[in-house]
């Protein structure tokens, strides 16, 4: 089975024949026919959680030979971002409705992906709650396995110990390199836009703290 059923349990209020909301086993018929739905192969930028925000359709629009894919697992979130891209014009874009690790472990082909983006996930700050995290060592495994070989994974939070537990697993995973060295992280890259969530944050004096990890290899 690829992916969920999530995917299909669309609202009616989104047409089902929308081409920019992709449904696994419609749509997309493996996770290595993703030049089917786009029409031409290349690899993908994907953001893991788009939420309210706009960084990718931001990418996507400057960037018009790309192939860009959001996940998202909350309908609201996927309508209204579905409408934000038919006001655009943009045709590089398609967007999966599913919860992240469905998309990532089953809807993604090896070797697929560019270039990653999880800016500002959850941090699930009580203790108890931090197995909940959606960067671990299992999704560090997965995204070693769909991205291509110099492909970057940028990650972003405003929170120390989610911080901290990123560069662990990363780092700790042996395939991605710190490209401002080990342990290291920094203020937003030069040429990214400021997602809502950083705005928030910077508005209520917090850190800011962005990791990029390329993957090594040939």
């Amino acid at each position: 089975m690829i992916c969920s059923a999530i995917s299909q349990e669309v609202p009616i209020s989104t047409p089902p024949q929308d081409k920019y909301l992709i449904r696994p086993g419609v749509d997309l018929l493996g996770p290595d026919r993703w030049s089917d739905v786009f029409g031409r192969p290349g690899p993908l930028t994907v953001e893991v959680g788009f939420g309210k925000d706009e960084f990718l359709l931001d990418l996507a629009e400057t960037n018009p030979d790309g192939l860009f894919l959001g996940i998202e697992f909350s309908r609201p979130r996927t309508r209204s971002y579905l409408n934000k891209i038919r006001f655009r014009g943009l045709t590089n874009v398609r967007v999966l409705l599913e919860h992240a690790a469905n998309a990532v472990g089953l809807c993604l082909g090896d070797g697929s992906v560019g270039e990653l983006f999880v800016l500002f996930p959850d941090p699930w700050p009580k203790k108890k709650h931090a197995r909940n995290r959606l960067i671990s060592p299992w999704f560090v495994r997965e995204a070693d396995r769909v991205m291509i070989p110099g492909g970057r994974a940028t990650m972003a939070t405003d929170d120390v110990p989610y911080r901290d537990q990123i560069l662990e697993v990363v780092e700790g995973h042996g395939s991605f390199r710190n490209l401002r060295g080990p342990g290291e992280y920094g203020p937003r890259p030069e040429g990214f836009d400021q997602t809502i969530f950083e705005r928030r944050w910077v508005e209520q004096g917090r850190g800011i703290y962005y990791m990029q990890f390329v993957k090594e290899g040939a």
